[in-house]
C-alpha cells in the first residue's frame, strides 16, 4: 500500500516535468508511504512512489523493472493472486529479482501487453511505463478500492493517488465542476468519474488508460455482472458462500507484517474474524466505543471476540477526540466529503498503527453483494407505493409522519419514513437516488448567497446513475440497484473515504468481500436467493450461523446498524455546535437565513437535519479554505 504520482508529456518527450513540482506531489503523499520515497525520470515521463512496506520489506522499493529494464511500474495496493501468477510467469521463462507482488506486473506486461489486466485479483492503482514505446499504462481495480485522479495540464497528463497531490503539480487551481457539486449536495460525496474541479477526473473502477505521444485510449477491462444467473439451491448457495469467503480471507492475509481486523457488532466484521480464526490465524481486533449508548456497539463485539478468544482492543471516542481531528479531515480530501463519521475511522486507524499493525481487514462490500441495504427493500415497496394518489402521500401520510418525533441517533424512524415518502417517483431509479438524498435540488438553489456559486446552474444529479443505464437495462430491479450501489455508493463513498482515512495513518485496509471469485459468485445468485424482503443478507447470515453453531458460539441477533458516530449529539450544543455556527452562519458563500433555519429545527428537535448540516459544514469549510487561498 503506497502513494503514486507522476506526469507524462503528450506533446514532446524533450520537455521534462519540473522536479520541484514532482517533489511537491510526492511530499503530499508522505502519509501514504512513510517507509521510502523513490523517483524515476525518463524521456518525457516522471514518476514518484511513496512506499508503505507490506510484502518483501527489504527488497520492494519502486519503481520495479523487468529483466532488461525496458518496463517499470509503481503500484499502490496489493495483487492477492501474485504467487499463482508468478509461478506461471516463471514457467514461461521470466526471471524475478524480488519477492514482491508488484513485480508480476512488469512480466505480465511483457507476456501479454495491456491484455493482462483481467488476470489480476486485488486492489490496485498503478502506472506502468514502457520505456521503449514511451507509453504509460494507468489502471485501477475493478471495484475502485484504490483511488487514481488524473488531469491534462500544459500538454501533460498528470496523475496521483490523491487530489491534493495532483493539485501540487498544476499551475493553478481549476474552477468548480457544477455536476460534481450537484452530485455532492445530493449524496455528500462525489462519485466517479468526477472530482470537485473541472478537468480533474477519477479513473473509473475497472478501467485502464494508455497514453503517450499522440496516443490516448481509455477502456474498461473488468466489471461485475448480475445478468448471468446460475441454478442453485439456497443451502448450496450458503455452503459455497462459506467456501469462497474463507478463501477470500486467506488470500488477503498475505503479508510480511501482522494483520489485524476491525470488529463491530455487525455481521460482516464478525464473519471476517470467524474466518480468520477458522483458518488458524491469530489476530487482534479493534472496536470503536462511545459514551453515547445509542451509538455504541462494543457489547456485541466483546461477546464475539471473547467467544473466539482473540486479543480485543476497545478504543473510546469522545467529542474531544472528534474536535482534535475534524478540521484536518475536512481539509485533507481537497474536496468536500460530508460524512463526518470518517473522523471516527481516522481515530481508529491511528490506534491500529500505534498498536503495531500496518494492515487491517474490513467488512465493506458485504452489503452491496449480499443485499444488506434496506433501500433495496424500500425500492421494492416503492414499486406499488409510487402509484398511490399524491393527495394520499403528500397530505395524509406526510402529516402522519410529521407527527412522529424527529428522533436522535442512527436513522430514526421519522427520518426513514420521510426519505421514503419524499422519494415517491414513477422512475424507480430516480426514486432510489432520492432515498439517499441529503440536500435536495430545491434546497441547493437556496443554499448559496454570493460569489460564483449563487448563479451557478446545477445539473441534474441523476447522472450518477444514468451513466450505468445501458449496463443494467435488462437486469432485475434488485440486481440493477445493487450494481448502482457498488458503482456509486461503495466506490465513491465507502472505499474512497476508507482509503483516505486509514492511509492518513499509514495503514492498509483490505476488503475480503471484494475478492473476484466471491463477488462474481454473489452476482450470479438468483435474486430470490440473494435478496429477501424480510431478512437482510439472509444468505450470509445463515452461512455464518452454520459456522458458529459448529463452534458452540451463540450468535447475537443481527440488527442492521451501520457505522455512525454521535455527530448529531455534538452538533446541538457545546464546542462543535459553536464550530458549526462559525462555518455555516459566517460563510461568505452560504445563505445565513437558510442555514439558521436548519440549525434551529435540528436543535429544537423539530426536525432531523443531521446529514444536511454535516454536508453543508464540509462544503463550507472547503469553500473558505480551498477556494479563498
Amino acid at each position: 500500500m503506497c502513494g503514486i504520482a507522476g506526469a507524462i508529456n503528450l506533446i514532446s518527450e524533450q520537455d521534462a516535468f519540473p522536479e520541484n513540482k514532482l517533489k511537491k506531489m510526492g511530499d503530499a503523499l508522505q502519509h501514504r508511504g512513510p517507509d521510502s520515497e523513490n523517483y524515476f525520470h525518463g524521456d518525457g515521463v516522471s514518476l514518484v512512489h511513496r512506499r508503505l512496506s507490506i510484502i518483501d520489506l527489504s527488497g520492494g522499493n519502486q519503481p520495479i523493472f523487468n529483466e532488461n529494464k525496458s518496463v517499470c511500474v509503481i503500484l499502490n495496493g496489493e495483487i492477492y493472486n501474485y504467487r499463482e501468477l508468478r509461478m506461471q510467469l516463471e514457467r514461461q521463462g521470466h526471471s524475478f529479482s524480488t519477492q514482491t507482488d508488484t513485480e508480476v506486473l512488469v512480466h505480465l506486461y511483457e507476456q501479454h501487453g495491456p491484455d493482462f489486466l483481467p488476470l489480476l485479483n486485488g486492489m490496485f492503482a498503478f502506472a506502468l511505463y514502457d520505456i521503449e514505446q514511451q507509453t504509460l499504462l494507468l489502471a485501477r481495480d475493478r471495484f475502485g478500492v484504490k483511488p487514481l485522479f488524473y488531469t491534462k495540464n500544459q500538454g501533460r497528463l498528470l496523475f496521483s493517488s490523491e487530489l491534493r497531490s495532483l493539485l501540487c503539480g498544476m499551475d493553478s487551481t481549476p474552477a468548480i465542476n457544477p455536476q460534481a457539486l450537484s452530485n455532492y449536495l445530493m449524496l455528500s460525496f462525489i462519485p466517479e468519474p468526477h472530482s470537485i474541479y473541472q478537468g480533474i477526473s477519477r479513473l473509473p473502477a475497472g478501467c485502464a488508460m494508455h497514453v503517450g505521444l499522440g496516443k490516448e485510449q481509455v477502456w474498461k477491462f473488468a466489471d461485475i455482472h448480475f445478468g448471468s444467473k446460475i441454478k442453485i439451491t439456497r443451502q448450496e448457495a450458503e455452503e459455497e458462500t462459506l467456501r469462497l469467503f474463507q478463501q477470500a480471507v486467506e488470500r488477503q492475509l498475505v503479508a510480511d507484517v501482522p494483520v489485524s481486523t476491525l470488529l463491530s457488532s455487525g455481521l460482516d466484521s464478525r464473519a471476517i474474524l470467524t474466518a480468520m480464526i477458522k483458518g488458524g490465524n491469530a489476530t487482534t481486533a479493534f472496536t470503536l466505543g462511545y459514551a453515547e449508548k445509542e451509538f455504541d456497539e462494543t457489547a456485541g463485539a466483546v461477546s464475539w471476540a471473547k467467544g473466539y478468544g482473540v486479543d480485543h482492543r476497545i478504543l473510546s471516542f469522545s467529542e474531544t477526540d472528534f474536535l482534535d481531528l475534524v478540521d484536518a479531515r475536512t481539509t485533507a480530501y481537497s474536496e468536500p466529503f460530508g460524512f463526518l463519521c470518517d473522523v471516527g475511522f481516522v481515530h481508529l486507524a491511528k490506534a491500529v498503527r500505534q498498536g503495531g499493525f500496518k494492515v487491517t481487514l474490513s467488512g465493506a462490500g458485504g452489503d452491496e453483494l449480499f443485499a444488506g441495504y434496506p433501500t433495496l427493500n424500500a425500492a421494492m415497496a416503492m414499486k406499488a407505493y409510487r402509484y398511490l394518489p399524491r393527495w394520499a402521500t403528500q397530505i395524509l401520510i406526510k402529516a402522519g409522519i410529521a407527527a412522529l418525533p424527529a428522533g436522535n441517533g442512527r436513522l430514526p424512524l421519522r427520518f426513514q419514513l420521510e426519505s421514503f415518502n419524499s422519494a415517491q417517483n414513477r422512475d424507480l431509479v430516480r426514486a432510489f437516488l432520492l432515498f439517499k438524498q441529503v440536500v435536495s435540488p430545491a434546497q441547493a438553489q437556496r443554499l448559496f448567497k454570493s460569489g460564483p456559486l449563487e448563479s451557478m446552474v446545477l445539473p441534474d444529479p441523476i447522472e450518477v446513475y444514468t451513466q450505468f443505464q445501458e449496463t443494467t437495462a435488462e437486469w432485475h430491479t434488485i440486481d440493477a440497484l445493487s450494481y448502482l450501489d457498488l458503482k456509486v455508493f461503495l466506490s465513491g463513498n465507502v472505499l474512497f473515504s476508507g482509503d483516505h482515512e486509514f492511509m492518513s495513518a499509514g495503514v492498509e485496509q483490505r476488503f475480503p468481500f471484494l475478492d473476484n471469485d466471491l463477488a462474481a459468485f454473489a452476482a450470479s445468485l438468483p435474486v430470490e436467493i440473494r435478496f429477501s424482503m424480510f431478512s437482510l443478507k439472509r444468505i450470509l447470515k445463515n452461512a455464518l450461523e452454520t459456522w458458529t453453531q459448529r463452534d458452540g458460539i451463540p450468535m447475537p441477533k443481527y440488527k442492521k446498524m451501520g457505522f455512525e458516530i454521535p455527530v448529531q449529539t455534538w452538533m446541538r450544543k457545546g464546542a462543535f455546535a459553536e464550530k458549526i455556527d462559525q462555518v455555516l452562519l459566517k460563510n461568505p458563500f452560504l445563505n445565513r437565513v437558510f442555514c439558521e433555519a436548519l440549525l434551529k429545527e435540528e436543535r429544537s428537535g423539530k426536525n432531523n437535519h443531521d446529514r444536511k448540516i454535516q454536508n453543508i459544514y464540509a462544503l463550507g469549510r472547503f469553500l473558505t479554505e480551498m477556494r479563498m487561498q
